[in-house]
């Protein structure tokens, strides 16, 4: 409650300052776009808990908070419509914008990661609106070049994602893991880490929120820690794509000075040099096969399954799963890597997927996706994973 009171108190900072620049900038947004009649609101859904992006509506802030509100409301009023928040819960964003979109629940998804085809073919998206990377995070003054400066040092990084696996392919770096961007910031702050890799956007609203600036945010450049962002529609929508591209365009820098507002980091990224030889150079150590209770799976169920489509499994894993287990399944963390599933569970690889889709293993960080996903799409994952196991020659590469 403390921080979101915090958040609430900058964020009225915030509108404050977007108070004295939009009003400069109404007559450009607005001067075009008067009609006869009233025209239907833009329906943009967002997050409701997930700043700097997006926060929902309170008593004191009617309009709601983030990056993507005020982007969002400068697009509706350049398309001359009154803007409508619909709040959706972005715990799984692909099943989200899905069943948004086409439930007719919103016009507009604000945002999704901009992957071609990562929605598949009824998603369509509008150019970008954001494209950041992750950040080096580290206390004023420090000189942080190449990873060998990170030698010795703990790295606060958050779970399952690409920088824990950069860090966990190099020796010499305790790695300290954290749920959130914010916890692996408090771990910076309170000096349980000597340094973070956190998602950008993210390190630099809370540098800007919590601690006045006080620490250096490097982007960086590294294989994976890239990310771009765009609208998302439902494929029938291509008129209202192509007229909100129009509005992006036509605002200009607005959503540059609005990313400088929240503290994005600016610049470009650059890359932390990795050292000359990693824990991993070479063959990849397995580690030790999972605990026998993982192993109790009912081979009549795995029998049961429908025929599954690799193609959509593909799709599933992309939507639902690349967070923890990277694009395609292919994480650089051995253990989060499901294509070395038969290399680590022979003929058992069925019977330990179906246990762990369907009981999580929670002490892993691995939740219970039955309920979430159906017979039919646990046959579709599997199917693709059965396509894409590496054999032991190609997992030395």
């Amino acid at each position: 409650m403390r921080a979101m009171s915090h958040v609430s108190a900058l964020r009225r900072g915030l509108l404050s300052a977007l108070g004295l620049a939009l009003p400069l900038m109404a007559p450009i947004l607005t001067s075009h776009a008067f009609a006869a009649e009233p025209q239907p609101p833009l329906r943009a859904c967002f997050d409701p808990d997930d700043l700097p992006f997006s926060r929902e509506a309170t008593g004191t802030d009617a309009l709601g908070a983030g990056y993507y509100i005020d982007l969002a409301h400068a697009v509706a009023d350049r398309l001359g419509r009154p803007l409508e928040p619909v709040w959706i819960v972005m715990q799984f964003a692909g099943h989200a914008a899905r069943e948004a979109l086409l439930g007719n629940k919103c016009d507009a998804f604000f945002a999704l990661p901009s992957r071609p085809g990562s929605m598949g073919p009824k998603i369509i998206f509008s150019r970008l609106i954001l494209a950041g990377s992750y950040a080096l995070v580290t206390p004023p003054g420090t000189k942080v070049t190449q990873l060998a400066d990170l030698a010795g040092k703990k790295v606060a990084v958050q779970f399952g994602t690409p920088p824990q696996g950069f860090l966990a392919a190099h020796d010499g770096i305790e790695i300290v893991t954290r749920l959130t961007p914010e916890q692996g910031f408090t771990a910076l702050a309170t000096h349980e880490a000597d340094g973070a890799i956190l998602w950008g956007p993210s390190a630099g609203f809370l540098n800007q929120t919590r601690f006045a600036g006080a620490y250096q945010i490097t982007p960086l450049a590294n294989a994976d820690m890239q990310f771009s962002a765009a609208i998302g529609f439902a494929a029938k929508e291509e008129a209202l794509r192509d007229a909100v591209d129009q509005a992006l365009a036509a605002l200009g820098d607005v959503a540059r000075k609005l990313a400088t507002q929240y503290g994005m980091p600016e610049g470009a990224p650059r890359e932390l040099a990795a050292a000359a030889t990693s824990r991993h150079a070479g063959r990849f150590p397995l580690p030790p096969l999972a605990d026998p209770a993982i192993l109790r799976a009912d081979d009549q169920q795995a029998s049961a399954l429908p025929v599954g489509n690799a193609q959509n499994g593909r799709e599933i894993i992309n939507t639902y799963c690349s967070h923890c287990h990277g694009p395609d399944a292919r994480a650089p963390v051995t253990r989060q890597n499901l294509h070395l599933l038969r290399e680590r569970y022979g003929d058992q690889m069925d019977q330990v997927f179906l246990t762990t889709v369907h009981h999580g293993r929670p002490d892993k960080g691995m939740p219970n996706w039955s309920g979430v996903l159906t017979e039919k799409e646990f046959a579709d994952v599997l199917a693709y994973l059965h396509e894409t196991q590496d054999t032991p020659e190609a997992s030395q590469k």
